[in-house]
């Protein structure tokens, strides 16, 4: 008994230390890991407190929960990229899962490589996920600038550069000190690089130069320079001054003319981005709006399963109680068969001290027969001392018959009392069976009552479970609703939990 208690200790020891504790989280970088294009990256994630995922699942995927797997670890074996995706040969495990590190290396990055990583860790009782962004640093172009006429005596001035990632950052100069820009306008093409394009009006007279710097940071950087020319009015001849003003009649109207046409064309380009940026957020809300449900939906889908699981093995443990229950039942019926046997051992043994008062009332009536067959005898010798030879006669013939009698009767006591004997035998195993059945009696006894104690908890812990159960699938359902609501654009009813 001590034995199988003392097994069974080290069994649930092992099962809670290979279950893990019972919530964890997981950490993560706050901000987002950034790694030149081609490089290689760790995108770090650890579980706290520290235990080890060994016997545990553990994933990264995308946050798009329709890509395959980045990297799979489960039944204590790595599966990279499963579903043969473009991650094969190119992720690896660096973290040291018996400490808890799950972070993972990513090599030869490209530009598809950029976006949030979900790192996700679920042992037999919790599990817990955390996202990671992952920037892929491209430097683009040196930046271009033109220089063209603008209004009273002021210059305009554009910088361009392209193939940015991710979005850079445009500043102006002038002297030394930033300037503000009219306008700065990003646009992305089917790679997913960035391009900058920003213009100002500037007075020639104000500085010798102007920089326009354009970078993902102060030290990644890149910047181009340009001098601001000055208009100046040249006097000729008569005829020179009427051509000239004949020429700036032509010329100033036609300026003026595309200036407003460029100005308009500027005017429309920026509405028709600002369209397209108020489209590209509304698309990424949804995006990840859409995001957020499923992976809500997904963890309580993997809840689902764990209670499923748990339900099951308590609803097994459920049937093995019943069945040791039952047993014990048996053995309480053959309980109550030794304690008739008891009985039945006391009747032997009244039985038997009647054997002895018996032997005891035979002893004393041959005692006292022999005593007056001696007294009469000598009687006879003396009433009638002429007849002596034949009271010898009678004595001689009565003695064989009286020793006859004495001896069948010793015979049947005899018998008897080997039969009490016997009996006796029985009364000895039986004290011993008694003693047996007592201490029996007593353990199952208190077996019957830890028995059902852990029957009824384990009885409620499936009814908590199955109600636990219940939840979640009606949580699932009105995700589930809600996604279909916000595809349709509009909320088809929700369930009542």
């Amino acid at each position: 008994m001590l034995v199988t208690l003392a097994f069974l200790i080290v069994v649930v020891a092992t099962g809670m230390a290979d279950k893990g504790p019972d919530m964890f989280n997981l950490t993560v970088p706050e901000g987002p890991v950034s790694a030149p294009l081609g490089a290689s990256v760790t995108l770090p994630c650890a579980v706290s407190p520290t235990f080890s995922v060994v016997p545990h699942k553990m994933s990264w995927h995308p946050s798009n929960l329709d890509e395959n797997p980045v990297l799979l670890y489960e039944n204590e074996k790595i599966q990279q990229d499963p579903d043969g995706t473009g991650y094969r040969g190119r992720v690896s495990l660096v973290g040291s899962l018996e400490q808890g590190n799950v972070s993972i290396k990513l090599e030869n990055i490209t530009l598809a490589d950029r976006g949030l990583y979900v790192c996700f860790v679920h042992s037999e009782v919790w599990f817990e996920e955390a996202n990671v962004a992952l920037n892929v640093e491209v430097m683009g172009t040196l930046p271009l600038l033109s220089v063209s006429k603008g209004d009273e005596k002021q210059v305009n001035i554009t910088c361009t550069s392209d193939g940015w990632s991710p979005q850079p950052a445009l500043t102006w100069t002038s002297g030394g000190e930033n300037i503000n820009a009219a306008n700065t306008v990003y646009t992305t093409d089917d790679q997913g690089l960035v391009s900058v394009s920003s213009w100002l009006l500037h007075s020639p007279s104000e500085s010798e130069s102007v920089s326009c710097f354009v970078g993902l940071s102060d030290q990644e950087r890149k910047d181009g320079r340009v001098v601001p020319f000055i208009y100046t009015e040249h006097k000729g001849g008569v005829i020179g001054g009427i051509i000239s003003g004949l020429v700036l009649l032509i010329l100033i109207p036609t300026a003026i003319l595309l200036y407003r046409k460029v100005k308009e064309k500027n005017k429309e380009t920026m509405e028709k981005d600002k369209v397209k940026w108020k489209k590209n957020d509304v698309v990424a809300e949804y995006i990840k709006l859409v995001g957020e449900k499923q992976g809500v939906l997904r963890v309580l889908q993997a809840q689902i399963k764990t209670i499923t699981t748990r339900l099951t093995n308590n609803k097994e443990a459920l049937k093995n109680l019943t069945l040791k229950i039952q047993a014990t039942r048996n053995l309480q019926e053959g309980d109550d068969q030794l304690l008739m046997d008891l009985a039945e051992l006391d009747q032997l043994a009244e039985l038997d001290k009647k054997l002895n008062v018996n032997i005891e009332g035979l002893k004393a009536k041959m005692e006292k027969l022999k005593k007056n067959e001696g007294k009469k005898m000598k009687d006879r010798g003396k009433d009638q001392k002429i007849a002596g030879s034949q009271a010898d006669v009678e004595m001689a013939l009565f003695q064989p018959k009286l020793e006859k009698e004495g001896v069948d009767h010793l015979l049947e006591i005899l018998d008897e009392i080997k039969s009490s004997v016997s009996d006796l035998e029985k009364k000895v195993a039986l004290a011993e069976l008694r003693n047996q059945v007592a201490e029996t009696t007593r353990r199952l006894n208190n077996d019957k009552k830890d028995l059902n104690d852990e029957l009824q908890a384990e009885k409620k812990k499936v009814k908590d479970l199955e109600r636990e159960k219940s939840d979640l699938i009606c949580k699932v359902t009105k995700l589930e609703q809600d996604n279909s609501g916000i595809l349709n654009s509009k909320t088809n009813g929700t369930s009542d939990c």
